[in-house]
């Protein structure tokens, strides 16, 4: 849209996706978003709510060129509040009234949302009796409240009892769901609904609401749109009753999002080592691997999250576990330069001398990166310091490749062989 313009909006249209993908992580805006006829104004798609980041983008790029943004006209030519429903038709009124407000009705106002309590006021049937009439299918039943829901989580997460606020409207919905399946919210508009209700739940650590919600028949296994499901969020996020909770209900502990990972990764990448604990001792797979052959152990190595990663070598976590570019717990901590994980795998006995696809080893890692307090560590544990890779290079001479000259120094102190040559003839001095 922008090049129609001029490369200076352009640039700054981009800017202003390039910052949002930042706060709120890829999403399709094509989903709630659609050029008018002429090609020349984005305006929100018939019937879909949209998310918060596709809103705030249209604010932005409201700022900066208001020719490219139409907010939807009203049939005696008014500006409206953004249309939520059909144009003209106000379906989604009651709705559209709680979210949107227009401050003043001088020309060129923005629109701002009102306060979130204002929808959580709203009764959870009158929210889906509107969203019904809103969608034309159940797909887009479920986006309508999907995007709702990730406003009311964005909204509440600054306040510090956004649960207690939350709890009784989780249990509204709860109570809605266990009514009959028939008329307007039948079986599968119940199934594809009440996903985000248990994930939003999940994130604020409601056990009793989320409790309701699954015995009432939410569904514990959907996923959201990074292939989450709600034991990964509980796991990650660290909510220890909802994780528990979700157990007992028999959620699938094995169950990969899209980049691969497990409920038992996903904590142990953000060191939550109690819901580590909890997973482990619940039989989570602690060998599970995601797309690039990391486990549990080696996203804890990585991260240097220590006490998660204690808490995996205590239950028995494979050290030498390898992804599929050969490295190991051992050497993703040394590559990272977090030296407590490293003595910590060290100190439970690591191989010092595995080799990755390359033939690297941990010490060659730590000297080629100038990590000096990992070269020592493994130096003072008795790490190989002639040990060569694929092509022959010793820690020494990959240090001098590098020009690491403080690495460069701690390898000559110990007597690190400055006349060794690779395959290919050369010594330190020469490369």
């Amino acid at each position: 849209l922008a090049p129609k313009h001029n490369d200076k909006d352009y640039a700054k249209v981009k800017a202003i996706a390039r910052d949002l993908a930042g706060k709120y992580g890829n999403m399709p805006l094509e989903n709630v978003l659609e050029l008018n006829e002429d090609s020349t104004k984005l305006a929100y798609v018939g019937s879909k709510q949209p998310t918060r980041g596709a809103r705030h983008f249209l604010k932005e790029l409201k700022k900066l060129q208001p020719s490219l943004v139409d907010y939807g006209q009203k049939k005696d030519g008014r500006k409206s509040s953004i249309v939520l429903g059909t144009l003209g038709e106000e379906r989604i009124k009651m709705l559209d009234d709680l979210l949107w407000s227009k401050k003043s009705v001088g020309k060129g106002e923005p629109i701002e949302e009102l306060p979130v309590s204002s929808l959580l006021r709203l009764a959870p049937g009158e929210v889906l009796d509107n969203i019904e009439k809103a969608g034309t299918n159940v797909q887009e039943r479920a986006l309508l409240l999907n995007n709702l829901v990730e406003w009311v989580q964005a909204s509440l997460e600054g306040m510090d009892n956004g649960g207690e606020v939350l709890e009784p409207w989780l249990k509204g919905f709860a109570a809605k769901l266990r009514e009959p399946a028939a008329g307007p919210h039948g079986a599968s508009s119940k199934r594809a609904w009440s996903a985000p209700l248990t994930r939003l739940a999940t994130a604020f650590d409601q056990g009793e609401a989320l409790r309701a919600l699954l015995e009432a028949g939410a569904d514990k296994e959907a996923k959201n749109s990074q292939g989450e499901t709600a034991l990964m969020i509980a796991a990650q996020k660290g909510k220890i009753e909802a994780l528990k909770t979700l157990i007992r209900a028999g959620a699938d502990k094995e169950a990969k999002n899209s980049q691969g990972e497990t409920a038992l990764m996903t904590a142990a990448k953000k060191g939550k080592s109690e819901a580590l604990k909890t997973l482990i001792g619940a039989g989570a797979d602690k060998e599970a691997q995601d797309r690039w052959g990391f486990t549990p152990l080696m996203r804890t190595a990585e991260t240097g999250k220590v006490e998660a990663l204690q808490a995996l070598l205590d239950a028995g976590a494979n050290k030498e576990a390898k992804t599929h570019h050969g490295l190991t717990a051992l050497m993703l901590a040394t590559q990272h330069g977090h030296v407590p994980a490293l003595q910590a795998l060290l100190g439970a006995g690591a191989n010092k001398e595995a080799k990755a696809n390359r033939g690297f080893t941990a010490l060659m890692i730590a000297a080629k990166n100038g990590h000096v307090p990992a070269l020592q560590a493994l130096l003072d544990a008795g790490a190989n310091k002639e040990t060569k890779d694929h092509w022959g290079y010793t820690a020494l001479m990959r240090t001098a490749e590098t020009g690491k000259v403080e690495a460069l120094h701690v390898l000559l102190r110990v007597g690190a062989n400055k006349e060794v040559q690779a395959k290919d003839g050369s010594t330190a001095l020469m490369v």
